[in-house]
């Protein structure tokens, strides 16, 4: 149960903290707080659930059988949980006013697959 709930605590963290630095000016850009946040977490409950904190990398992980079938379904299912617990928490400080994603299109589809692939 303790893995689940670090998978679930990381992800919560890392969407909040993103999602925070894109709605406001902070003066540390949001990819060095999105680093700082894994890195912490890498350190913090890497040995309790391999601070995997991402179901692309769950299902990686998945794929070459380092964990079983079950837990990357609970991660996954955490992992959701504590995105969408660190949404709540954003809309209530921010308010409504959440940062827009802007129009994606192929390149940006296929940057991201590439990313994920490695």
């Amino acid at each position: 149960m303790n893995k689940y709930l670090a998978e679930l605590f990381g992800t919560f963290t890392l969407v909040l903290i993103v999602t925070l630095s894109l709605s406001g000016k902070f003066p540390i850009p949001t990819p060095i707080l999105a680093a700082l946040v894994l890195g912490t977490f890498v350190y913090t409950i890497g040995a309790i659930s391999g601070a995997q904190i991402n179901p692309a990398v769950t299902i990686g992980v998945w794929t070459i059988k380092k964990i079983t079938t079950k837990d990357a379904l609970v991660y996954i299912i955490s992992q959701f949980a504590g995105a969408l617990l660190a949404l709540f928490v954003a809309v209530a400080i921010v308010g409504e006013k959440l940062p827009q994603m802007p129009h994606t299109t192929w390149v940006m589809g296929f940057g991201e697959l590439i990313g994920t692939m490695l």
